[in-house]
């Protein structure tokens, strides 16, 4: 974290990559006709107008001065220094066993210095010669008690962190296990996944041969000079050649099956699949080479092709000491995140498990007339609260003033907290789908709050999708949506079955010293690396343009230069004159990369601050006329057929009239 408290909130984010290792091709599949970045106006109401931007083209960037180099390439030293602590500590502690017997513990002093290849001989040579430098040290017994208890607490943690990260994955998958779908629902999901980009480039985009990864270490070397080790440009290149990807003509019918059963089926290889489950994938394949008009080669799978599987391969993450999260579960919470939260009238709540900051309309009473405010802020049509689901980083605080922007005075906000991915020393798990989805909707109602225009950035995205699938299904006949919005920034959920937010937050090696410190803080933090590789749900958490209304209009913001999601592909399939008629419009932020609307580009920033509020005055328009029309949500729209979304279980289509039909149950 001292990195974050030195370069500000650039560091929360993952920086700007030098390219894209696979282009994503343009999605062109029927009659779809592109449409303009920018966003329709749409008449505000009740909603104080924000300033015009200052649309004035950008000045160019300084040039980085040598001593940014020197700057970062001492945090890559302060960044190396934290992942060797574990281990060393491990070790030292292990020897001091063994140097002191450790029989009383029941842990032979053999045994342990056998572990590091330590003879008797050797191990009494060591014990004289730290009694002597602990001498010439002046080392007093107290301060040396001191050091050995943090010595040994910090091994005890690397070898807990060390066991968290060899858990097996729960095997999330829409094939398989507990989260499996129905028949129909599977194969309507499939060819979800194809429809949004060349078939043939599909799968193999998935697929890798296995490259180097520097360590920060070697690169820090490199960046020093030292002979043999990656220079930065080197180190840049090196990254850009990797996962790039496996061609349609070299792939083989055994490269897809491989990757359908890790992929599709969370099995190990096909080999682990029953024989109705092989049955399956080999129906999926052929619908496959179908789409792509033309066959794989036959033959078993392409020696050294692997394929990208997060849940299923090794959890890729980097150790960190104790100390790493007394600065940034300890100070940083301390010094900035509450207190921010706190100056802009936030209060910490809880439902159950899920956390969140919650402030209420400004003006409101607090105290003893809660239900009466509350009361009050349900009754106001035009001032919709506000959900916001914060990304990767230190949880809601740094996103804060943007928030401040998007609403006025009359919102309640909620900021739900998201530990896993908050720099948090032993956080809770995230939520799976159906507990978020129940505990967001009973947060809500418990704070009196019936509309809501939910937003999530990045990883948030994914929670978002989460909601909304399940607050469609809960929407009973005569019940209007609690979450009648939608901002989607920078959002991982668009088009999570491609490989590219995969392959450059999970699996893309570090490609130069700013990377490799933002690759440690945040892609391989060991809790951040569980949330991302075992406990999201991918099918779950997908958001397709399909499950679509123009009842309930969102917003999809992303920077063009954006290398975690795809702005292209993006853009491609919700920047359609169809997406639009079903309520969807997309903002291109150019010049930008992932969260470069928070400080980056100020301009930029305004566009987006203008564009959120245009579509929260959408949807407060829409509220008044479900107000002014009795029953809307069940009569004022006879004959329109609301297009289907996934929930949970069952394939739910809903009419105009309320009416239900659901697919079959689950096997």
């Amino acid at each position: 974290m001292l990195a974050t408290l030195l370069l500000g909130t650039r560091g929360m984010l993952v920086p700007r990559c030098t390219a894209l290792v696979v282009p994503q091709s343009p999605c062109t599949y029927g009659p779809q006709m592109r449409m303009a970045d920018d966003i329709l106006p749409v008449a505000p109401v009740s909603l104080t107008p924000e300033p015009a931007a200052n649309l004035s083209p950008p000045e160019p960037a300084a040039k980085a001065e040598p001593a940014e180099g020197i700057l970062v390439a001492t945090i890559t030293a302060i960044v190396v220094a934290f992942q060797m602590t574990g281990p060393l500590c491990l070790s030292l502690t292990l020897v001091a066993l063994g140097l002191l017997g450790g029989d009383a513990l029941g842990f032979p002093g053999g045994d342990a210095l056998g572990l590091l290849g330590v003879d008797a001989a050797r191990a009494t040579l060591w014990t004289a010669q730290a009694e002597q430098q602990l001498g010439a040290l002046r080392v007093a017994p107290a301060e040396q008690q001191v050091a050995a208890t943090w010595i040994a607490t910090e091994a005890a943690f690397y070898l807990l962190q060390q066991t968290i990260a060899l858990q097996p994955a729960d095997g999330h998958s829409p094939f398989t296990g507990a989260a499996m779908w129905t028949p129909r629902h599977r194969r309507e999901l499939w060819r979800r996944l194809l429809a949004t980009q060349p078939p043939a480039e599909f799968v193999s985009s998935w697929l890798y041969r296995e490259p180097a990864f520097p360590t920060p270490a070697e690169l820090l070397l490199g960046w020093a000079g030292v002979p043999g080790f990656l220079s930065p440009a080197a180190a840049v290149d090196a990254a850009d050649a990797s996962f790039r990807g496996v061609s349609w003509d070299e792939m083989t019918e055994g490269d897809a099956y491989e990757w359908g059963a890790r992929a599709l089926f969370a099995a190990s290889s096909r080999a682990a699949l029953t024989s109705a489950q092989d049955e399956e994938l080999q129906s999926l394949i052929a619908e496959l080479e179908q789409a792509a008009g033309r066959s794989l080669a036959p033959g078993e799978p392409t020696q050294g092709v692997r394929s990208m599987c997060a849940q299923m391969d090794a959890l890729r993450w980097a150790s960190r000491p104790l100390l790493y999260y007394a600065l940034s579960d300890g100070l940083v919470r301390a010094a900035f995140a509450a207190p921010k939260m706190r100056s802009l009238g936030y209060e910490q709540r809880r439902t159950e498990e899920l956390s969140y900051h919650y402030r209420r309309r400004r003006g409101s009473s607090s105290g003893a007339d809660d239900g009466a405010a509350e009361t009050r802020e349900e009754a106001a049509p035009a001032a919709d609260a506000f959900v916001f689901v914060h990304g990767i980083g230190i949880g809601p605080a740094i996103y804060a003033d943007l928030i401040e922007r998007f609403v006025d005075d009359e919102t309640p906000v909620v900021c739900v907290n998201i530990d896993a991915i908050s720099q948090r020393l032993l956080p809770r798990a995230t939520l799976g789908p159906d507990r978020f989805a129940e505990l967001l909707d009973a947060a809500l109602a418990e704070l009196g709050i019936a509309r809501a225009v939910i937003c999530g950035h990045s990883y948030g995205s994914a929670l978002v999708s989460y909601a909304l699938n399940r607050d469609d299904a809960t929407a009973a006949p005569g019940r209007r949506r609690r979450l009648c919005g939608a901002v989607l920034l920078d959002p991982i959920a668009t088009l999570l079955h491609h490989s590219t937010t995969t392959r450059e937050f999970v699996y893309r090696p570090i490609s130069g010293l700013a990377d490799a410190v933002a690759d440690y803080l945040f892609k391989k933090e060991l809790w951040t690396s569980l949330a991302v590789a075992r406990s999201l749900v991918f099918h779950e958490a997908s958001f397709f343009l399909e499950d679509c209304s123009a009842r309930r209009p969102t917003l999809v913001a992303v920077g063009a230069d954006d290398v975690v999601v795809a702005p292209d592909a993006i853009a491609e399939r919700f920047g359609t004159w169809q997406a639009r008629l079903a309520g969807v419009r997309v903002l291109r932020m150019e010049g930008i990369g992932h969260g470069g609307w928070i400080e980056d580009d100020p301009t930029q920033g305004d566009r987006l601050v203008a564009a959120v509020r245009s579509l929260r005055s959408e949807v407060a328009n829409l509220g008044r006329l479900e107000e002014l029309v009795p029953r809307l949500g069940g009569q004022g729209f006879r004959g329109v057929v609301v297009p289907t979304r996934f929930a949970g279980d069952a394939l739910v289509r809903r009419t105009a009239r309320g009416s239900e039909r659901s697919g079959a149950a689950r096997p």
